[in-house]
């Protein structure tokens, strides 16, 4: 408000300065003219003079400031304000100086008015009541100096000029007030406004919020969701390794579904099954990887009998390696390999190890929850294989000796006729008979027969075994040799080799030293025997004759056998 008044003070006082100058100039034109005698010289020099006084004291309270300082503004323009009411008492009513005194005493009654008000209704109610005091004064000048019927036109014109001012005056209150409502409202706005704005900042930091949250919990889902499709994968594939396995009586095939199914759910860079002698009726340690490195593979297989006896060393506990650590191991070697898992295999007795290698160090973060359920059923699997085999063994193997029995041999030997005609390969084929074994029942009993017995089993699956063939026992104390890829040249020095240990072996039973020996029958295919369906018998010809002409020899299949009379 107080900037409103001073601005509007001002504005009055630009006019009032243009009023003055319009005032001397009037007077000056008025002299020169000589408008009225009444109009005398004294007074003229008085209102000129107090014109320009006026003018001067308005511009230096302009130029310096004054007018904010109601005091000295108020009682400048108080002083103005008679002079002119007494000016216009003075001048002749109906003249143009009379009416440009109105006007300036208008302008100047406004100023006093609203000047420094603050437009506080009762402040500008009294200064109207000193400006009607200012405007009796002046009216009983004009009384005195004037006749009645100009003191009436004086009066009367005092009376508009003071209407129009205080019109004038409740004008400008009015819009005051409208201003002041508008700006009410308009700070109400913009409270309003800058509470919804606030609002609007703290809903959209509540939003800014909420989708950093939501961001978040977006990237935890997709990590959830990855490590459930993981999962997932690792459940289905673990589902059909188990099937595999239970399905399949093959070691071999057994180890490598389970590597190949490391690989493809986890990626290594490196997995490998070591298992050590007789673990599944192996008769020596195996390993089996794969891996993309051919050198650390190499390594691997050269080493992995002392790795594995540090497992066993550790009770079964086995080690994850990271950083530096992995470089105890040297199959590693200058590989990038940043993480390595060596874990025990078997749940009573530990019988073998998984090795899984990463370049990645954090590639085990995830535990080895999948590796172990792995590792579960791969050992329920090595374990059902050999409960199998002990199951077939009982069904294939005399149970005196261990070698195949019979009926197995049937089954077997026919296979091996399949193969040997497919691949174009000769067979060997020796029948042997301990010889004078009933005396050896007879003389020392049934327990140092099958002592006997036990003795050229063994000896006999042993050179099998070595050259590739395998044993049987083909009744009591009967014997067959089958050697594949064997003609009757490449196969007399092995069952020369064979006859040779089993007479130098002497059987002790504690109580007697048992000599042993026994005759041989070889016959071979196609050299020897061009029909493979009959090479049993064929090397059973053989050994009898053996038999028939003094025992204790190996004879060699040969038509001249066909023509020798069986001994009754």
């Amino acid at each position: 408000m107080g900037d409103m008044s001073a601005a509007t003070v001002k504005n009055y006082t630009v006019m009032q300065k243009l009023a003055n100058v319009i005032l001397i100039g009037l007077l000056l034109f008025v002299r020169i003219q000589t408008e009225t005698k009444a109009f005398s010289f004294p007074l003229f020099v008085v209102m000129l003079s107090s014109v320009c006084v006026f003018a001067v004291v308005d511009s230096i309270l302009l130029h310096f400031g004054y007018f904010n300082k109601s005091v000295v503004f108020n009682a400048v323009k108080l002083i103005e304000l008679i002079a002119y009411f007494v000016f216009y008492a003075l001048v002749p009513i109906g003249t143009v100086m009379a009416v440009v005194l109105m006007l300036a005493a208008a302008i100047v009654a406004e100023e006093f008015i609203v000047s420094s008000s603050g437009y506080d209704r009762l402040v500008i109610f009294s200064r109207e009541m000193g400006v009607c005091v200012v405007a009796v004064i002046s009216a009983g000048i004009s009384y005195a100096v004037n006749n009645e019927i100009v003191w009436v036109g004086v009066l009367i014109s005092i009376i508009l000029c003071l209407l129009s001012v205080f019109f004038h005056v409740a004008w400008q209150l009015s819009k005051v007030d409208y201003y002041e409502h508008e700006l009410s409202e308009i700070k109400v706005k913009v409270e309003h406004l800058s509470d919804s704005n606030k609002k609007l900042s703290e809903y959209q930091e509540k939003i800014r919020q909420v989708n950093e949250e939501i961001n978040y919990q977006k990237v935890e889902l997709k990590t959830a969701m990855k490590s459930l499709e993981q999962l997932n994968t690792e459940s289905n594939s673990q589902k059909e390794l188990m099937k595999t396995l239970v399905a399949s009586f093959d070691v071999k095939k057994c180890v490598s579904t389970t590597i190949n199914t490391i690989m493809e759910v986890k990626k290594p860079k490196l997995a490998a099954i070591y298992l050590e002698e007789g673990s599944c009726r192996n008769k020596h340690a195996m390993l089996y990887s794969e891996t993309d490195y051919t050198k650390m593979d190499e390594r691997l297989k050269a080493d992995a009998d002392r790795i594995f006896e540090s497992v066993k060393k550790t009770k079964g506990q086995g080690a994850i390696l990271t950083g530096g650590s992995i470089n105890t191991y040297e199959f590693v070697g200058e590989n990038d390999i940043k993480a390595l898992a060596i874990l025990p295999i078997g749940s009573d007795k530990v019988y073998g190890m998984l090795v899984i290698a990463s370049n990645k160090d954090t590639f085990f973060d995830q535990g080895l929850n999948f590796y172990e359920a792995v590792m579960a059923e791969f050992d329920i699997s090595v374990k059902n294989i050999v409960l199998y085999m002990k199951t077939e063994d009982m069904a294939r193997r005399d149970g005196l000796t261990g070698i195949y029995n019979r009926l197995y041999f049937g089954q077997l030997f026919g296979e091996t006729v399949e193969t040997i005609k497919k691949e174009g390969k000769p067979l060997a084929v020796a029948l042997f008979d301990i010889d004078k074994f009933k005396n050896v029942n007879d003389t020392y009993g049934h327990l140092a027969g099958d002592e006997v017995i036990k003795l050229v089993a063994h000896t006999a699956e042993k050179y099998s075994e070595v050259n590739g063939g395998f044993a049987a026992r083909y009744g009591g104390e009967e014997f067959l040799v089958i050697l594949p890829g064997y003609d009757e040249n490449t196969a007399l020095p092995v069952l020369k080799g064979m006859h040779e240990e089993i007479k130098a072996t002497i059987v002790d039973t504690g109580k007697y030293k048992i000599n042993v020996d026994c005759s041989i029958g070889l016959t071979a295919y196609p050299g020897l025997c061009d029909n493979p369906d009959i090479l049993v018998s064929r090397a059973d010809k053989a050994m009898y004759y053996s038999k028939r002409h003094g025992r204790g020899q190996l004879i060699i299949d040969s038509p001249m056998l066909d023509e020798e009379k069986e001994e009754e």
